[in-house]
């Protein structure tokens, strides 16, 4: 019988070429479009779902070493979460084929280790020092990993409706 581990990792490496293959079709001229001040921008959701992913499965879930750059983490996190709204301007932010290339990195860390982790693990309360607001919100592993593939189709979901947006 197939573990959870193991199908939770199908799932994430399927998400992951969803949104490569997003990330493909958005016109460079749309990277920094914001539908409002302050609001997401394309660039700013490829970043942010790498640095959840970099935070929740990889650190938080596998106990991995951060895989994104320290001074990214305030760029692609939320407001609510200690990062800085989103802005369009490029000079802010890496350029858009370093965030592609730590999405990339961080996703496959976790589509690789995910399967590692043993039953007790996964079953078990979150990890690598997670804040206890964390550990409150999204009680296990298990759990965590379930919500972050979700988070992550969410924010996809964004990118192409503003991209397809005159």
């Amino acid at each position: 019988m197939p573990r959870a581990q193991d199908a939770y990792a199908q799932l994430i490496e399927l998400e992951m070429n969803t949104v490569l293959s997003v990330a493909k079709t958005i016109d460079p001229a749309k990277y920094y479009k914001q539908w409002r001040e302050e609001k997401a921008h394309p660039l700013w959701l490829l970043g942010h779902i790498a640095n959840t992913n970099n935070l929740l499965i990889n650190k938080w879930c596998c106990e991995g070493t951060s895989l994104m750059p320290k001074e990214w983490r305030e760029k692609f996190s939320p407001d609510f979460g200690g990062g800085v709204a989103p802005r369009p301007d490029k000079d802010f932010y890496p350029n858009w084929d370093e965030v592609v290339e730590a999405y990339t990195a961080v996703t496959q860390y976790c589509v690789d280790t995910v399967p590692t982790l043993s039953d007790e693990v996964f079953a078990g309360p979150m990890r690598g020092g997670a804040p206890e607001r964390i550990q409150e919100r999204f009680k296990t592993v298990d759990n965590a990993i379930r919500i972050v593939t979700l988070h992550s189709a969410y924010h996809r979901g964004q990118m192409s409706m503003i991209n397809f947006q005159d």
